[in-house]
């Protein structure tokens, strides 16, 4: 007997993930939990997609407002080293893209593990929202609790709105290529039957 002969509509069928056929049980049921390594991979390669999505938003930013376009990754530099040489240098740049691309990967990685042990898998566009809420609060943690304790002195950038804009960027990035990522494997499998 055929599977679809055996379970007759999509909500029965358990090759597809389902395990009751009322939408509200389906609804309360646990989320279904990808598996970490696969989450955190995923999130990781999203993350440096989101960080240079959020570069660009900067740069852009900066660009139209201030004539500074180079401002956010120079000040990033001069926050990581301390050094005014080095954040007035020509390479300065791409020091600043290369430590932006990591703190986008690392927190990449914690948004994957947030994912695969709490969250659970969603749509595309329900993991853009988390990602666009994750990185909202990247940036109030990152503004209000990291910065003032580990870099007191450290120059924030003038406009606030630009920087968080950026950073819920970053975490709609985040979520849209992470869930695409985590997807992809399946989607392969299936076209190539």
């Amino acid at each position: 007997m055929a599977v679809d002969d055996e379970y007759p509509d999509e909500y029965h069928r358990p090759d597809r993930g389902y395990a009751c056929a009322d939408p509200v049980e389906r609804f309360l049921q646990p989320p279904e939990m990808p598996p970490l390594a696969e989450s955190v991979l995923s999130a990781v390669k999203a993350g440096a997609i989101g960080g240079a999505v959020m570069t660009a938003v900067l740069v852009w930013s900066y660009a139209a407002y201030s004539h500074h376009p180079l401002l956010p990754l120079r000040l990033l530099v001069l926050g990581v080293s301390g050094s005014m040489t080095l954040a007035k240098s020509v390479a300065a740049p791409a020091v600043g893209c290369v430590l932006q691309l990591i703190y986008a990967a690392v927190l990449g990685a914690v948004f994957g593990v947030i994912m695969a042990t709490v969250v659970g898998k969603l749509q595309a566009f329900a993991a853009a929202g988390v990602g666009g809420i994750y990185g909202l609060l990247v940036w109030i943690i990152g503004q209000y609790v990291i910065l003032p304790y580990f870099a007191p002195r450290a120059v924030m950038l003038h406009d606030q709105a630009f920087l968080a804009l950026a950073h819920i960027a970053y975490g709609i990035c985040l979520g849209l290529f992470g869930s695409a990522y985590a997807l992809m494997p399946r989607i392969l499998s299936y076209r190539s039957q």
